[in-house]
């Protein structure tokens, strides 16, 4: 076995065994400071998502690796163009999702502890959501221009 092996399951390993384990550790203690009274638990909760989607990162991080050839000129080229598809694809639409949720959450008080509900504020959510909607059809515009363009002119 090099070194090259042993580092790359050691990170499989952390990734795939330690860091979804220290999620639900991370979540349970959210859960049980949620109960608490006038304690802070948020920290917790982003801590576990964190942990969740690390195995997902280190699973995007080998895919946009693996496109290209080792050596091949274009690999930065390709992995940025990927890692910007997948923001365009997945990450800003499911923000506006949360975001939507957020808002209706936000409008109804089911997310506040006290059931005061701001006159504004389901807004900013669903600004934030329909941006989020914005800026993803952006992204898809230019990365049409630079696929168009990256044929060269004929």
């Amino acid at each position: 076995m090099n070194f090259y092996t042993g580092v790359l399951h050691a990170v499989n390993w952390a990734a795939d065994v330690i860091c979804p384990i220290l999620g639900v550790f991370f979540l349970c203690a959210a859960l049980y400071f949620y109960g608490q009274a006038h304690s802070r638990y948020t920290h917790y909760w982003y801590g576990a998502w964190g942990m969740f989607l690390i195995p997902g990162f280190m699973r995007l991080l080998e895919a946009f690796a693996g496109k290209t050839q080792p050596g091949d000129p274009d690999s930065y080229y390709v992995a940025l163009y990927s890692a910007a598809n997948w923001l365009a694809n997945v990450i800003l639409p499911m923000n506006a999702v949360v975001q939507i949720a957020k808002a209706i959450g936000a409008g109804s008080g089911i997310f506040s502890r006290t059931g005061h509900i701001r006159v504004w504020g389901p807004v900013h959510h669903v600004f934030l959501g329909m941006m989020s909607l914005c800026l993803s059809s952006i992204v898809h515009l230019m990365l049409h221009f630079i696929q168009a363009g990256a044929g060269g002119l004929h």
